[in-house]
């Protein structure tokens, strides 16, 4: 997958969530709002860290993100930090770079995404 491939529409795999929750909205709403709320910490995490090229701590916040995101069944972004985390791990300032080029459309679709489910 590619950065152009996932920032067009930010997909949920609600139905997994929900199953995974045993259909319990109230569960799948505080799960939701949890990740919503912490997520502009570990935005900024990743960011503070591609900034000093701090690469082992990026490698790090990509992997709680991206677990985080598993869990509430954000998929292309599962995979998409999976993709930072290994570049991390490789040192490739590159990819590294590409990615935080678009870390704000990333965080604008979900703050669309955070604000449609949980209105």
């Amino acid at each position: 997958m590619h950065m152009r491939d996932f920032l067009g529409e930010l997909m949920l795999n609600l139905d997994a969530l929900y199953k995974r929750l045993m259909q319990d909205e109230k569960l799948v709403r505080t799960v939701l709002q949890a990740f919503f709320k912490d997520l502009p910490l570990q935005i900024s995490q990743l960011n503070s860290a591609a900034e000093t090229q701090d690469y082992k701590a990026l490698a790090k916040a990509a992997h709680k993100l991206r677990g985080a995101a598993g869990n509430i069944g954000a998929e292309k972004l599962h995979e998409l930090l999976g993709e930072l985390e290994d570049a991390s791990k490789k040192e490739d300032s590159k990819t590294v770079a590409q990615f935080m080029e678009h870390l704000d459309k990333l965080n604008d679709e979900m703050k669309k995404t955070a604000k449609k489910l949980l209105q």
